[in-house]
């Protein structure tokens, strides 16, 4: 039984469970103007069955064709602050896009584009194409990440320094 259907979020692509908030669930939607979407996961202990309501309304991925969603958890004064990094594999672009929130609203932090592909096949690789990232280390408000470019035929190392204000 589909807990997220089409008429909330369409093509879901890659999802991923909050760290600070194991019962959100953050979902890409894989489309030329990719969106993302949070939904609270709930167990009925009564009926055992599982549902999703959305929480708040699409984001903008700020790339195309999205196909990679992961988090990470960071520590902040005020508590913590969650940051979301999205792979969007669209021609022409190998954008990560990166988004953070202290408390319920996300802004984006940055748009990271990776810049020309290998060109190897001449076809599929005249330019970059982000396909995944995974954070391999947190201190304070950086965040050190490795993302996977298919255009590139490479893995990219990245510091990111989330702020809940934007960027800026």
């Amino acid at each position: 039984m589909p807990i997220v259907k089409a008429d909330d979020l369409p093509n879901p692509s890659y999802l991923t469970i909050l760290e600070r908030n194991p019962t959100r669930l953050c979902v890409v939607s894989e489309l030329v103007k990719g969106n993302w979407k949070s939904f609270d996961v709930y167990f009925d202990g009564d009926t055992e069955l599982v549902s999703a309501t959305p929480v708040g309304s699409k984001c903008d991925t700020r790339g195309s064709y999205p196909c990679h969603i992961t988090n990470a958890s960071l520590p902040t004064e005020a508590g913590t602050m969650e940051c979301i990094f999205i792979s969007n594999y669209g021609e022409e672009e190998g954008v990560l896009s990166v988004f953070c929130s202290e408390g319920g609203v996300y802004t984006e932090q940055a748009q990271i584009s990776f810049g020309a592909g290998s060109k190897a096949d001449l076809v599929r690789q005249q330019s970059s194409h982000a396909h995944s990232s995974v954070v391999s280390s947190i201190s304070a408000k950086l965040v050190e990440l490795y993302a996977a470019d298919l255009g590139s035929d490479s893995i990219i190392q990245f510091a990111a320094i989330c702020n809940p204000q934007g960027p800026g």
